[in-house]
């Protein structure tokens, strides 16, 4: 599999994984108020859910990240190792880029990306020019040709 086809399909499985949590807390939390088995045990269930969905949302971060880390690599852009770009995660470990650091990464590879389409858009511009004036002067030289032929 190519690395984007894996790439968006961890990330469905992780974010199948977060709706799959919240759902289950969602019910857990509506059964705990017919009950009404307190304050005490809904917090509790709040708190688990909170943890539950930290860890998912920190995979899909760092799995975010590290796709984002590489493409600024292939396009050889120098990524900020340390800084206020990037956070440790409080769950499951690793570092991942903040929302700031990765707003600021994403910037950088779309300028790279333009900058490099800029340079084979003009080159291909060119060579279009170059190819319609050549079929236009063929057909002239065909038609004269012809002309002189008769």
């Amino acid at each position: 599999m190519s690395d984007s086809i894996r790439y968006h399909w961890r990330l469905a499985r992780l974010r199948l994984d977060d709706w799959k949590t919240e759902n289950f807390y969602r019910a857990a939390r509506v059964a705990a108020e017919k009950n009404s088995k307190g304050r005490s045990a809904l917090d509790r269930i709040l708190e688990e859910e909170r943890f539950e969905r930290s860890i998912v949302l920190d995979q899909i971060a760092q799995v975010r990240t590290g796709r984002l880390v590489r493409t600024a690599v292939s396009y050889d852009i120098d990524v900020p190792l340390n800084g206020d770009n990037w956070e440790e995660s409080s769950t499951i470990g690793g570092r991942q880029l903040t929302t700031k650091g990765f707003h600021e990464l994403r910037v950088a590879i779309r300028k790279e990306q333009n900058e490099r389409w800029t340079y084979w858009e003009l080159r291909l511009k060119v060579v279009a020019a170059i190819l319609t004036a050549a079929t236009g002067a063929a057909g002239a030289l065909i038609g004269l040709a012809a002309i002189l032929k008769k």
